[in-house]
């Protein structure tokens, strides 16, 4: 697994060019404490999700992941470029809580 680093400001979440990629946001913080609350996750990417048949659907540019018992949220490049608020937001939300993120997966 690649290194999570420390984002400093929101143009590094841009992707450098038009090339497809992803972010992984861990449920850890860069102190190594497992974030709160535990629901994190889903409230995040309900930010993107629908219904369909009483059902809730995540998009695929917004959606979570369980890496080695660690709650994550996978947040594809596209999530970028067709809703740039909710990508801004979500970002900025990883970084205003310290939480780890691996880009370029």
């Amino acid at each position: 697994m690649q290194q999570a680093q420390n984002i400093d400001n929101d143009d590094s979440f841009s992707p450098a060019s038009d090339r497809h990629h992803s972010w992984l946001i861990q449920g850890m913080t860069t102190a190594g404490n497992r974030f709160r609350p535990s629901d994190w996750v889903e409230r995040i990417c309900s930010l993107m999700a629908g219904f369909d048949k009483g059902r809730l659907h995540y998009s695929d540019m917004l959606h979570p992941v369980l890496v080695n018992g660690v709650k994550c949220v996978h947040v594809d490049s596209r999530l970028e470029q067709q809703s740039p608020e909710i990508h801004k937001q979500v970002m900025y939300f990883a970084k205003s809580n310290g939480l780890n993120i691996i880009e370029g997966l």
